[in-house]
């Protein structure tokens, strides 16, 4: 085969390009699956907020302080002060395991000290092992001092580590009213769109969708941008960085390309033309990705915002605790 049929006419060039932009429009149109929307909002209380909250147990007798387990049980609710959640589990754990059985109301206690202090630490895992290990916390009834807050608790840790049908049951138990106020918190914190939109019409809810809406951007209008203009989607999005180097290398490209193509390196060209399809459409789909990742962090910022200014994390709801 002689060397002249692999060389294309120099006007298949712009052909080629123009070709290019067309297939770039049709990308952008097809109907790809957007990226999952997982918006992580994350709320550790400060610890003068718990340190307020008052203990719904009678203080320790004298008699009690002067026992091995009463003294650990002491140090256990200082630690707890600092902040200090290793020392205070163990101080916990040394009270039980030095307690006679015949402490039954205090075995109660330090149970659920320690279950509060593995969930406070947010070692979710460990708290729910502390619960159904317990010879006590599983069995307490509505008499409990600390029932509602024993149940918030253990409702959010079997959710965080994905025990829903556990997590139901427990929500199941609580009040029908705080069992809505921490449903609408759950879906806010893990941005359930289908189900804030059933609570669409409270306040809080109401107003968080309509500032989301307002500020939100458009993934199909980032790649839009960028098929149109390489950076134009990142600058859309903000990422004015990125779009300065998306541009850049596109336009390198394209000129490489070009320059190649007049000077006769037509499979230097084609080569050159290759790797710029890949930088190109890997900017649409980029600039679509930065737009849901700018989407998230707004809902993060609001969803927190909403969530700390109406007090529906579920630590706004105990009364007691340590």
């Amino acid at each position: 085969m002689p060397f002249e049929s692999f060389i294309l006419p120099r006007g298949s060039l712009s052909r080629g390009l123009l070709t290019l932009l067309i297939v770039s429009f049709l990308a952008t149109g097809c109907n790809r699956c957007p990226p999952p929307f997982e918006p992580m909002i994350c709320y550790s209380p400060p610890l003068q907020q718990i340190k307020s909250l008052p203990t719904p147990f009678p203080p320790l007798k004298k008699e009690e302080l002067q026992s091995l387990w009463g003294k650990e049980l002491y140090l256990g609710t200082r630690f707890v002060e600092e902040g200090d959640w290793y020392r205070a589990i163990t101080a916990f754990k040394s009270s039980y395991f030095l307690m006679p059985k015949r402490e039954s109301k205090r075995r109660e206690q330090v149970e659920f000290y320690l279950f509060l202090s593995y969930y406070f630490a947010s070692k979710y895992k460990e708290a729910v092992e502390t619960y159904e290990d317990s010879d006590t916390l599983c069995f307490v009834t509505q008499d409990f001092p600390a029932f509602k807050e024993l149940k918030i608790a253990l409702w959010e840790s079997y959710s965080k580590i994905c025990r829903f049908e556990k997590a139901d049951l427990t929500l199941s138990e609580l009040p029908e009213e705080l069992q809505s106020e921490l449903t609408v918190s759950e879906a806010i914190r893990t941005g359930d769109m289908c189900l804030l939109n059933e609570y669409a019409l409270e306040e809080p809810v109401n107003a968080l969708l309509w500032d989301f809406k307002d500020c939100m951007k458009s993934p199909k209008k980032a790649e839009f941008l960028q098929a149109a203009l390489p950076g134009a989607g990142y600058l859309y999005v903000g990422q004015s960085k990125a779009a300065l180097t998306s541009f850049i290398i596109n336009a390198l490209f394209i000129a490489a390309g070009i320059e190649f193509w007049q000077r006769g390196y037509y499979a230097a060209s084609l080569i050159t033309f290759s790797l710029e399809t890949g930088w190109y459409f890997g900017g649409i789909n980029g600039a679509g990705l930065a737009a849901a990742e700018y989407n998230e962090r707004l809902y993060e910022n609001l969803g927190k915002e909403t969530l700390i200014c109406n007090k529906m994390f579920p630590i706004f709801k105990f009364d007691v605790a340590f």
